[in-house]
């Protein structure tokens, strides 16, 4: 996963959203204000490019209470993997 600052974070998701200005979920269409990590950095996600999506405040907010439920990727937040 690697260290990270918290600044750097920053910088990184701004110049994400700012090249990804519109939500990435099929259909959505709406500003996208949260840059989301596809594969959770608690599960080994990167802040690679390739592992961000831009998502609005609605999207990213259904996307995390379905990793929370186990949907998205077939099992729960601190469950065994």
């Amino acid at each position: 996963m690697g260290n990270r600052s918290a600044a750097a974070w920053r910088e990184k998701s701004r110049a994400f959203l700012e090249a990804h200005p519109v939500c990435e979920t099929p259909g959505c269409g709406r500003l996208s204000q949260h840059t989301d990590h596809v594969i959770p950095r608690s599960f080994g996600g990167t802040d690679e490019d390739k592992n961000l999506s831009a998502k609005c405040a609605h999207c990213h907010g259904r996307k995390t209470i379905r990793e929370r439920r186990g949907d998205a990727f077939g099992f729960a937040y601190g469950s065994e993997r």
